[in-house]
């Protein structure tokens, strides 16, 4: 049962206004399972430490997250900041590039694989039992 002044339900309706729609994708952004997010909510609670992260990714104050300020008070980020957020933007993207470039070298590797019938690797030539070469 979940209590009636329940700060989790609170702050939850807050993080809508900044984009996070669903408890799960609280979850993730928070690093939790579903299970620990459910629990908070069903306690009412919402941990302190939640609340950092969140000030941190979303550049907002404590204040206007537990709802001490109505207005959605955003911190100075400094030249520093904004260099570390693009940078992080940018390994993001690269990442994502990457794992798309492995996954198009598997598959063909593996086209690769059937048209030589699972034999050696393109260019190897096979040797019949007298030493002459064909492929």
């Amino acid at each position: 049962m979940t209590p009636k002044n329940n700060k989790f339900d609170e702050i939850f309706n807050r993080l809508l206004s900044l984009g996070i729609k669903t408890q799960k994708e609280l979850g993730e952004l928070l690093g939790l399972n579903p299970t620990t997010i459910n629990g908070a909510r069903k306690r009412g609670t919402f941990p302190k430490k939640w609340v950092s992260i969140l000030c941190q990714l979303y550049d907002v104050t404590p204040e206007w997250i537990l709802g001490i300020q109505t207005e959605v008070p955003r911190r100075e980020i400094s030249p520093e900041m904004n260099l570390i957020t693009s940078l992080a933007r940018d390994v993001e993207f690269l990442s994502g590039k990457i794992n798309s470039l492995q996954r198009e070298l598997n598959q063909l590797k593996g086209v690769n694989h059937l048209r030589l019938g699972g034999r050696g690797s393109p260019g190897e030539e096979e040797t019949s039992k007298k030493g002459r070469k064909y492929g």
